[in-house]
Formats: structure tokens, C-alpha cells, sequence
């Protein structure tokens, strides 16, 4: 695959449904049922890019779809598109010539684009924020044809999660939030410092490209450790599972003790997590995708919140990083590596 381009990889595969749900949908799955599924990421997100096991999410998605009695090239087919925002026209225009009936786009810069444009089909996607970004009327009922999962729940829970980083590593002044640009440069850069003053913190700026390579994360954070960043929160994009690693290498490296939405990041070798589990929620999200294949309306699918935060640590990384985990914080862990 190329990046940094509009790619697209359709699959539209015909076949005989077998019976897997009772009612009419069995009796429409015996009547060859095809569905027909868009799954839409940004370059390096998506299923293509992901072996098994790699990314969890996309394995709870597919194996979740599977258990529902979906397979693709039977009763199910798949078009994958991977997609930067600026190619979003062509994408759209893709989608229009072959209506799917419903969309999987985890992603809430594309999902916007494709509210913006129109889009005609249902969409399930996981957001940072569906109301504040205009994805849903309300959390409770969406009232369009978007429905989803927010990974957070408010600025109480940024705040929390920069707390718990602090109190891991009470020396921290200054915290490089690694984020889309578009969203640093956008309304969540007052967000985020807002949240790191609260607790009596910098906040540096430490944006990144989607499909950003290895090279350029090395530059990103030169410049925050440079600015003296000696934190680090990760934004809950999933560009930060797919790159754990090296974000986890680089943050070590730089001596900056990192907290991040997913215990995915702290088993790479990051120090704390604070977060729902993505897993779960893109398991949920195929459970959506079924309601809507049977006929839900988006519009009256709440939006739903993390109802459980799980906090994991990473005790090896702190004792690299020179850090001593207060006893206090090591009771709260639901998680602990190393």
C-alpha cells in the first residue's frame, strides 16, 4: 500500500448467506443475504497494516463479526478504504457509486468529512468527541446517520489521567501532548492546556501527520525534549497503538514518563495507561454494525461513554526512568508490568 495517497481495495464478493440469526433475518440470510460493509482508515490504521495479534482492536472487530455469524466471502463483504482527509472527495464519490449498507470509520477527522459531504449510509465510529465535534445532536440520541463509542468522558477524565501521570513522577513541569495537528492546532490545544495549568503544568505541543514514518516521530520528539518536556500524554489515536513501540523507545530515551489511554502502550514499554479498553470497544462496534444490518436506526443508537477506566503501570519502565510508583498509586493499578 501507498502512503500518503488515496488508496482503496474493494472486495464485493456474492455467495449464499447460511442461517445465523432466527426471524427474518434468517429467513433473508437463506435468501443469499450479501452485506455489504465499508471500512474506512487513515493510512497505517487500518486492517491491512495490522497482522493478528498486532492490534487487538482489529482482532476483537473481526472476531466479534465472526461470532455475530458473519463470514466474509459468504453473507459478508468487506470494502476497505484507506484514506487521508484531503482525498475524502474521492472517497466519497467511490461510496456514492456503490451504496454499503453500513460503514465502520474509527476515526473522527474522516467521519466528519463524510457527515460534511453527505454521506447517505449508516456509519459506526469511535470519536474523541461526537457532540463537541458535531457528530451527534446528543450523546443519548445522535438524531443523523452517525452513531458510535467516545473513548472518553470529559475533561475530568484528561485531567485525572495527567494527575496520575504527575503523581507517578512528581518532578514533571512541562508535558508534550503527542496529537493529529490538526487537532493541536484546532480546539484541543486549549483543552489540553487548560487541563496540564490546572494541575500546574506546561503543556508543549508535539503534533504529528497521519502516516507520520519512524523518522519523523524521532524529529517530534527531539523538538519536545528540546523544549524540555520530561512528560508525555499520547492522544488516544490509534496511530499511538500501531506506533507503541517507537513511542514507547522514544519516551524512554528522552527520560519523558508517558501516560496513555491504552495498557496496549504501557505492555510496548510506556509507563502508565489510564483509559477504557479499545478492544472492547471496537468489539461493541460490531455489534452496532449487526443492529444497523438488521435495520436499527443510527439516529436512535446512543453514543456511548467508558463506563470503566482501568489504570495499568509499568514497573520496569519506572525504575528505568529513575521514577519511585507511590504505594498509593500501585493500589489503585488494575495492571501492573514488569
Amino acid at each position: 500500500m501507498t502512503r500518503g495517497r488515496f488508496f482503496t481495495r474493494r472486495r464485493l464478493i456474492a455467495g449464499s448467506a447460511a442461517a445465523i440469526l432466527p426471524g427474518s433475518w434468517d429467513l433473508a440470510a437463506q435468501a443469499g443475504r450479501v452485506s455489504r460493509v465499508a471500512i474506512v482508515a487513515r493510512p497505517g490504521l487500518d486492517q491491512g497494516q495490522a497482522t493478528p495479534g498486532e492490534v487487538r482492536s482489529w482482532d476483537a472487530w473481526n472476531d466479534e463479526m465472526r461470532r455475530l455469524g458473519y463470514t466474509e466471502g459468504r453473507n459478508l463483504a468487506i470494502e476497505r478504504h484507506v484514506v487521508e482527509p484531503k482525498d475524502v472527495p474521492k472517497l466519497v464519490a467511490t461510496l456514492r457509486e456503490g451504496l454499503p449498507d453500513a460503514i465502520f470509520a474509527p476515526s473522527q477527522n474522516i467521519v466528519m468529512l463524510l457527515q460534511h459531504a453527505g454521506i447517505a449510509a449508516p456509519v459506526v465510529t469511535v470519536a474523541v468527541d461526537p457532540v463537541g465535534s458535531g457528530l451527534a445532536e446528543s450523546l443519548a440520541r445522535p438524531g443523523g446517520r452517525i452513531t458510535g463509542f467516545s473513548l472518553d468522558a470529559g475533561t475530568q477524565t484528561r485531567v485525572k489521567r495527567i494527575a496520575l501521570l504527575k503523581e507517578a513522577s512528581p518532578k514533571m513541569t512541562k508535558v508534550a501532548f503527542l496529537m493529529l495537528r490538526q487537532y493541536w492546532e484546532g480546539r484541543w490545544r486549549t483543552r489540553a492546556e487548560n487541563a496540564a495549568g490546572s494541575l500546574g503544568l506546561t503543556a508543549i505541543g508535539a503534533p504529528y501527520e497521519a502516516g507520520a514514518s519512524e523518522d519523523a516521530y524521532r524529529a517530534i520528539f527531539a523538538r519536545a525534549a528540546k523544549e524540555g518536556a520530561d512528560g508525555l500524554y499520547l492522544s488516544p489515536a490509534l496511530e499511538t497503538v500501531v506506533r507503541r513501540r517507537l513511542i514507547a523507545e522514544l519516551a524512554l530515551s528522552a527520560g519523558m514518563a508517558s501516560v496513555s489511554h491504552y495498557r496496549d502502550n504501557v505492555e510496548a514499554g510506556g509507563l502508565m495507561s489510564y483509559g477504557a479498553d479499545l478492544a472492547d470497544i471496537y468489539r461493541r462496534s460490531a455489534r452496532y454494525i449487526d443492529r444497523i444490518l438488521r435495520g436499527a436506526d443510527p439516529g436512535e443508537m446512543p453514543f456511548q461513554q467508558p463506563t470503566k477506566f482501568d489504570l495499568t503501570l509499568n514497573m520496569a519502565t519506572a525504575a528505568a526512568l529513575g521514577l519511585e510508583i507511590p504505594p498509593t498509586l500501585l493500589a489503585l493499578a488494575d495492571d501492573v508490568f514488569g
